[in-house]
């Protein structure tokens, strides 16, 4: 039997997939959805380098997969908009469209199959990405 990637999925990996890293988010926020987490918690949990974990989600913020919040506060510990807010005081959350969550989710699921897993990390090879 011949296995070949769906016309949906090539399109989905040409959008959302720029790296390895935005590979392994997507299949963790996708199993994971509830997951509120800074860079470095999210980094360690699926065992990357925290900076490209960082691109990555900036990545796929920017790509509507997930959304930031920033956490803020004074020496009080209350919230202060008026101060800077650092990457490391942004949470990460996955929150996108339900059209795109079912779009993630047949890539998710295309993962999980070994033949097209591997047509994917092909594609991913021939279209040049690192990290």
């Amino acid at each position: 039997m011949y296995v070949q990637i769906e016309k949906e999925i090539r399109s989905f990996i040409e959008h959302y997939v720029e790296c390895f890293t935005c590979l392994d988010l997507l299949i963790f926020f996708s199993n994971n959805p509830n997951v509120r987490e800074k860079s470095t918690g999210i980094a360690q949990l699926i065992g990357r380098n925290e900076d490209d974990v960082r691109q990555a989600l900036n990545f796929l913020t920017e790509k509507g997969i997930l959304v930031k919040e920033k956490l803020t506060s004074d020496s009080n510990g209350n919230g202060s908009p008026r101060e800077k807010t650092k990457e490391k005081d942004v949470l990460y959350f996955y929150n996108p469209s339900q059209n795109l969550k079912e779009r993630v989710k047949r890539f998710v699921d295309c993962m999980s199959v070994r033949e097209k897993r591997l047509l994917v990390l092909t594609a991913l090879l021939k279209k040049g990405i690192k990290h």
